[in-house]
């Protein structure tokens, strides 16, 4: 039976260019699927910054309307209108972003409900004061209404993040299981069409060279050595083309391999951006309040088990607002990285920690110190910053910027949280507010482990 060298060359011939057909076709698969997760990364740190802004913002128009309620300035109006404005656009957007996953979505829209609730809370305080009814309207304030519903705002948020942080860890676990996969998928790749260029060779030599060479010897005038020379790899016959072939297609599995690695390690960096900036403030380079969550319950943690105090600080800095409406806001921005250094620089112990928790409020972590020497140090905090020297002619008590604090310290329990104690220092700060501010307000050493074991 008769085989033309075409027909024997057409097998393996086509296998290769299935093989480059499925390499290409599996290479853009991989490609989408990792520009997906790298979205999907992007998103879901995108949702968990904007409820971070969230609650960040209901506290400033919180505070404005308590301002306004005080003092009836107007100018306490505008914190509380920017509030509740950049609140419901982060609202809308975190609409968008959770659209497609119906339990976020039902978890945002109770949020976005509690919002609006404690928006109508603050509009009719307000409007009561407008009207002249100030009593009224600190009644209304006083039920703690309001309060319930912030708390009730911080629960759902601190869920929400917490669903999402786990939904970030998940996908990032995801996309590195993918990664490995690809390059695993690769490697098979090289390995299957190594293993068909080999089979190429060996059918093309049992198939075609054999037969040829006894071919040659059969044909007394046919040269042995030109006849070797004749069918190097090089020749310009069918199986230089395979020759050809094979090369094209090791280069562009090359070409392929390269571009997946540069994908790869692009993902691996946007990653790394991601999950930093989800931890860091972009302003002061400190711990932001996530990150505060996280490292405040280890701590709580840790001291439960050890036996030892937690020493938390609570410190917001006096008149900051007056700061942006003289200096501009550049000039505020440089105070608090100039604050941010100070507090740093003097967390000298190992478990010493600063964050940046709210636009001038800051916490400093600490532990082992009994009350008097939390307090004490708060003290030495205040005086650091005041000492800076930075001007502030927008004080009603000092001509530099100075810095109010309250202090807690406890041995906790198995149930504390962080959030529980951020709560008691802050009741201390306000008190240290309403006491003509640039000063500390310490609290005794409560012992929830003892009254735990009770």
């Amino acid at each position: 039976m008769f085989i033309s060298i075409r027909r024997k060359i057409l097998v393996p011939f086509s296998i290769l260019i299935l093989l480059i057909v499925f390499n290409y076709a599996l290479s853009y698969t991989v490609q989408n699927r990792l520009e997906n997760e790298r979205l999907s990364l992007n998103r879901t740190s995108d949702v968990i910054a904007k409820s971070h802004l969230l609650l960040g913002h209901l506290r400033d128009a919180e505070t404005g309307q308590r301002g306004y309620l005080l003092t009836l300035d107007p100018s306490y109006l505008e914190p509380y209108h920017r509030g509740v404005a950049e609140s419901n656009r982060i609202a809308k957007a975190l609409v968008d972003l959770v659209k497609e996953s119906p339990k976020q979505k039902g978890m945002v829209d109770k949020i976005i409900q509690l919002k609006d609730e404690k928006f109508s809370e603050l509009a009719l305080t307000i409007d009561k004061a407008k009207a002249g009814d100030i009593s009224s309207a600190i009644k209304i304030v006083q039920e703690d209404t309001g309060k319930d519903l912030m708390d009730n705002i911080r629960l759902e948020l601190a869920v929400f993040k917490s669903i999402e942080n786990k939904i970030l860890r998940e996908k990032s676990a995801a996309a590195n299981s993918n990664w490995q996969l690809a390059k695993s998928m690769l490697l098979i790749q090289i390995v299957i069409l190594v293993g068909a260029a080999i089979f190429t060779l060996v059918y093309t030599d049992e198939r075609l060279v054999k037969p040829l060479i006894f071919m040659r010897e059969k044909l007394k005038d046919f040269d042995l050595e030109a006849g070797v020379k004749e069918f190097s790899i090089n020749q310009n016959d069918e199986i230089g083309s395979l020759a050809k072939v094979l090369n094209k297609l090791f280069q562009r599995l090359k070409l392929r391999s390269e571009e997946l690695d540069q994908v790869v390690r692009e993902l691996e960096i946007e990653r790394d951006k991601a999950l930093n900036a989800s931890t860091t403030d972009p302003l002061t380079g400190l711990a932001n309040r996530r990150k505060f969550e996280e490292v405040g319950n280890n701590e709580l943690r840790r001291a439960h088990r050890e036996d030892s105090v937690v020493n938390l600080i609570m410190i917001d800095v006096d008149y900051f607002k007056s700061i942006n409406d003289l200096y501009g806001h550049t000039f505020g921005d440089q105070v608090l990285k100039d604050i941010a250094s100070c507090l740093s620089s003097q967390a000298r112990r190992p478990n010493d920690a600063v964050f940046r928790v709210g636009g001038e409020e800051f916490v400093f972590l600490a532990s082992g110190l009994d009350a008097e020497m939390a307090c004490s140090f708060a003290k030495s905090l205040r005086l650091s910053v005041e000492m800076l020297g930075i001007e502030n002619e927008g004080s009603d008590i000092s001509d530099v910027v100075t810095m109010s604090a309250g202090v807690v310290t406890i041995k906790p329990s198995a149930k504390h949280d962080i959030y529980s104690l951020l709560q008691s220092a802050d009741r201390l700060l306000y008190q240290a507010k309403n006491s003509g501010r640039n000063c500390v307000m310490c609290a005794p050493m409560v012992d929830f482990r003892a009254k735990e074991s009770e």
